[in-house]
């Protein structure tokens, strides 16, 4: 989870500098982040899938090769930055499912910011274990990822991908016609970040 727990393709702020622990990179623009939610009900084969996307983050990435101990991501992302992108809906559908989405799923108005922070990073088989709590509206839960890490010298390339649930959240996933159609509670994150050594 090194930089969002959104699609994140826009501009990215790093904030902070070198600290004890570990040294600061800066997370590229080029990041790409993709939050997947299906529909279910007896007639979501006549909906879509749904992806959502962060036009901006705000981001602290600390990393020491050969030292997880070290390592630490805070992520910040902006809930009005969020857009809505699905296959063959009109300007209008898509204005009309964020609004719905920003309104009344994530409640903008009284929830501003998701946001990331790990707790642990642990070697494991096949990568990175990073730990660490995500905050959705009011509430927050432990979550725990797989990060596939390649370290290019001064550039990193982190991938993984992170099922969760709305419920876990207190989010109720939407639905209409009496269930007929509706969003499954099961969403699916699935990321590249990209991140460039900063000063030592």
């Amino acid at each position: 989870m090194i930089c969002a727990t959104i699609l994140l393709a826009g501009a990215c702020t790093l904030n902070g500098s070198a600290a004890d622990t570990g040294s600061a990179w800066e997370v590229l623009p080029s990041s790409r982040f993709e939050v997947t939610s299906e529909a279910g009900g007896f007639l979501a084969a006549l909906s879509h899938e749904h992806r959502i996307v962060a036009r901006s983050f705000r981001a602290v990435l600390r990393y020491r090769p050969g030292d997880p101990s070290a390592d630490s991501v805070e992520v910040d992302v902006p809930v009005d930055s969020l857009e809505v992108r699905t296959e063959d809906a009109s300007p209008a559908q898509l204005h009309a499912i964020r609004e719905h989405m920003l309104k009344d799923v994530l409640h903008v108005g009284r929830y501003p910011e998701i946001r990331f922070a790990s707790r642990s990073v642990e070697p494991v088989a096949g990568g990175l274990r990073v730990t660490g709590s995500l905050t959705l509206e009011d509430s927050t839960r432990t979550v725990s990822v797989l990060v596939r890490l390649e370290n290019r010298g001064d550039t990193l390339v982190a991938r993984g991908t992170l099922p969760f649930r709305q419920t876990d959240f207190g989010i109720e996933p939407y639905s209409f016609g009496f269930g007929a159609i509706k969003v499954k509670d099961e969403l699916r994150l699935e990321f590249e970040v990209r991140a460039v050594a900063g000063e030592p």
